[in-house]
């Protein structure tokens, strides 16, 4: 008996631990979902508008430092006695304070002359390049001298609308007629792209470790259809077809070694895990420029001035730097400073936003 009372007991102890073990026990919390780091959305903008009339557009720009950006396009300005200045400023450089205005001679198989300026690329305050289309001039701090024409005795190496490079020595640019180029320093070489359409952009990388580049170019005519691609150029400068399967108007591409890849054109699209998905948060316009310091900090900027910033985890439309008459053509971004080129009705148009501290 005595020993049928201790066994019951003992079962009914365990009984009361096992209730009051499920009592205490404290509820699972589901995962929680790791976001990002984000950047301010928070900006102090300038909007800049030059030139007086008469078409003026600005196409490309590059920024150095705070107090150091080359826009370059056309501008025309009206002289003291009321005239057009002849020949127009191609390339307004940005001191920190106030836009001073250059014309710039660019040297052709014919002579020198005045062309309006396509394209600018920057390493540094004594390595400026800027194209005229077939002409590209040098800036190396005290001069400006011509380091290639490609149109010359009727044979056509390349016409650049669009530059990148790691140093003026290891250079690539891209245009008109499925242009592709690339100059090391002495000379520069056409690349067989493989299509007859518009380079509408360059944006490329170096890989850290093995030092190989990566290099993406969006074929595209926004007004014209035609070809929709994206190209790589390879380390042995062979191009190549690049993963594009929404087979949308791509205009602009960027991306870094550690983002995913970025395009933007007809919409707005992110490339990760060998997958493109659409952005649906983004005005339903062209977007001409995409542009970014790093995967939370991404830039974007077009047709009648849409311009929009992505910082990791929400998009901010800036709906009051719109142009009702105009595009941003050219879009450049370095640490908390971002600028946008373009043009509205017929002034030439810089918008400079300073992230605020």
């Amino acid at each position: 008996m005595k020993i049928f009372q201790t066994c019951l007991f003992l079962v009914f102890g365990m009984f009361i631990f096992a209730s009051g073990c499920e009592k205490n026990e404290v509820p699972t919390k589901p995962p929680v979902e790791v976001l990002p780091d984000t950047t301010s959305h928070d900006f102090t903008w300038q909007i800049d508008v030059l030139g007086d009339g008469n078409s003026s557009v600005l196409n490309d720009v590059a920024i150095i430092n705070d107090t150091l950006a080359y826009a370059v396009g056309e501008i025309s300005v009206i002289d003291s006695l009321g005239n057009w200045k002849n020949p127009p400023y191609n390339i307004a450089r940005w001191d920190g304070q106030k836009w001073i205005f250059e014309s710039l001679k660019f040297v052709f198989d014919y002579g020198q002359t005045y062309s309006t300026a396509r394209a600018v690329f920057a390493f540094n305050s004594n390595d400026v390049v800027v194209s005229s289309g077939s002409s590209i001039m040098h800036w190396d701090g005290a001069r400006w001298s011509n380091i290639g024409i490609l149109y010359s005795g009727g044979i056509i190496i390349g016409n650049v609308l669009h530059f990148w490079g790691t140093s003026n020595e290891n250079l690539w640019g891209g245009g008109l007629g499925g242009s592709l180029v690339y100059y090391n320093g002495n000379s520069w070489q056409k690349l067989e792209s493989g299509t007859n359409q518009d380079i509408q952009d360059l944006w490329g990388i170096v890989d850290k470790n093995t030092q190989d580049k990566k290099i993406l170019c969006t074929v595209s005519n926004k007004y014209h259809g035609g070809e929709k691609r994206i190209l790589q150029i390879l380390p042995n400068n062979q191009v190549a077809d690049f993963d594009w399967t929404p087979q949308r108007v791509a205009h602009s591409v960027w991306f870094l070694e550690d983002t995913p890849t970025y395009a933007c054109g007809s919409a707005f699209f992110r490339y990760e895990n060998k997958q493109w998905t659409q952005v649906t948060a983004l005005p339903n316009i062209f977007q001409n420029r995409v542009r970014g310091n790093n995967a939370n900090d991404v830039f974007v900027a077009g047709d009648f001035g849409v311009f929009a910033h992505y910082n990791g985890k929400s998009w901010k439309v800036y709906d009051f730097l719109n142009l009702p008459q105009g595009n941003y053509e050219g879009l450049a971004v370095r640490d908390n400073l971002v600028v946008a080129v373009g043009w509205n009705g017929d002034r030439a148009v810089v918008v400079r936003g300073k992230r605020k501290e």
